[in-house]
């Protein structure tokens, strides 16, 4: 990684501001998006059915380092 930024740092430093800038309008998705996904997202976790998922995963073990964390995908079928 230390090399990679090495490279990057001995370009002309307009012409990474640049290539930043176009890849970023290229790439990322504008602003009222992100804000809309946002809210989106906080309205569905604050539903009851998703709490009661929630509070079943953190009784089972979820943010430890176990079988359901390692296993994410397969437990929730089983909710």
């Amino acid at each position: 990684m230390t090399r990679l930024a090495r490279r990057i740092a001995a370009f002309p430093a307009q012409g990474v501001r640049t290539a930043k800038r176009i890849l970023n309008e290229l790439t990322l998705p504008p602003a009222d998006a992100v804000r809309a996904d946002a809210i989106g997202f906080r309205d569905l976790v604050a539903t009851d059915a998703t709490q009661a998922r929630m509070k079943a995963l953190f009784e089972q073990g979820l943010q430890t380092r176990g079988p359901l964390e390692l296993n994410l995908g397969d437990h929730l079928c089983d909710l």
